[in-house]
């Protein structure tokens, strides 16, 4: 059996929500992140998504919802059925928002990349 430091199993230990938010708040390069999307949205000849550090962190939570959460689609997410649309992503995120997001997330300079 692994132990984590605190001497729990592993199977012990998750992640909790409070947790969650706190590795959120954190600077994990979102602002780096944040302009080679709008680089690349550019170079597709689309405009500046806009997209804020929170917009972007919103939509990290999203995802790990739909992966827990999961449906037939990430448009059902948004469903004005009440047994399909989830509550929390519905408010907390306009759906046209999340789609561009999902569109143009970048996270290198692709004039930039190196042939390893």
């Amino acid at each position: 059996m692994v132990y984590a430091e605190n001497g729990e199993s592993e199977a012990d230990s998750f992640i909790t929500p409070p947790d969650l938010h706190e590795l959120t708040d954190e600077d994990l390069g979102y602002e780096n992140e944040l302009e080679e999307t709008r680089r690349y949205a550019l170079a597709k000849n689309c405009p500046d998504p806009k997209i804020i550090v929170d917009e972007r962190k919103c939509f990290t939570i999203i995802l790990m919802i739909s992966g827990y959460n999961e449906l037939p689609g990430k448009r059902y997410y948004w469903a004005s059925e009440d047994d399909m649309r989830n509550r929390a992503v519905y408010k907390a995120m306009k759906r046209n928002k999340f789609f561009k997001i999902m569109r143009f997330l970048n996270f290198q300079n692709n004039n930039k990349l190196s042939l390893c």
